[in-house]
């Protein structure tokens, strides 16, 4: 769940064979769960032209079309089962938007500052400490000053709600248009729902 070092990232990127132009669409077989991780991933290293599948491979495949377990290449080789390397290597250089993570640091000079929402995004027992937190050694509860919208609020039948539905959530917990948002969770992968969401 640890953000890959841009070095790292880059030389999993380039075995993917994606190169600095490539296209990105990023979907999970949920629907909306692990894909804005992945996009938020390469938001961070510099990338722009990526977009998350609403509602990933169930809707792809609810709306009657195509797919496949294999890669297929676009030249005459074989095709093969195996989706962890491309047929070529591909050229993306990693251009870190690191401003986009949130330290310890910033968290603790955002609470209570006006502007700047905190979302913690787990659902509502673990905000308020009611049930245990899944890692060993994490204590329960949440950041002084933070409210909850659960991940799962952003979410309907596998895919984002309208837009209008995710302005009523933010506005819910007081957020406003011009308010700078830090998201949190347990571990960093729903978070990036909320993110997206807030995108959206």
């Amino acid at each position: 769940h640890t953000l890959l070092a841009p070095a790292e990232f880059e030389i999993k990127a380039r075995a993917l064979g994606i190169n600095n132009d490539s296209n990105i669409v990023v979907c999970d077989n949920i629907g909306i769960y692990s894909a804005p991780r992945v996009w938020f991933n390469f938001h961070l290293m510099g990338c722009r032209q990526v977009a998350v599948l609403n509602g990933g491979i169930p809707a792809w495949k609810n709306a009657g079309l195509a797919t496949t377990d294999s890669l297929e290449k676009t030249d005459s080789q074989e095709q093969t089962n195996s989706l962890a390397a491309a047929s070529t290597q591909g050229d993306f250089v990693a251009q870190p938007q690191l401003h986009r993570v949130a330290t310890k640091e910033d968290v603790l000079a955002a609470i209570g500052k006006p502007g700047v929402r905190i979302i913690d995004v787990r659902g509502a027992a673990r905000f308020y400490g009611q049930v245990p937190e899944p890692r060993a050694g994490v204590r329960s509860g949440h950041i002084p000053g933070s409210v909850n919208i659960p991940y799962s609020q952003f979410i309907a039948d596998g895919r984002f709600k309208t837009r209008e539905e995710l302005q009523q959530l933010f506005s819910d917990v007081g957020c406003t248009e011009n308010d700078e948002l830090i998201f949190s969770c347990g571990s960093g992968v729903t978070a990036c729902i909320g993110y997206l969401a807030a995108q959206l």
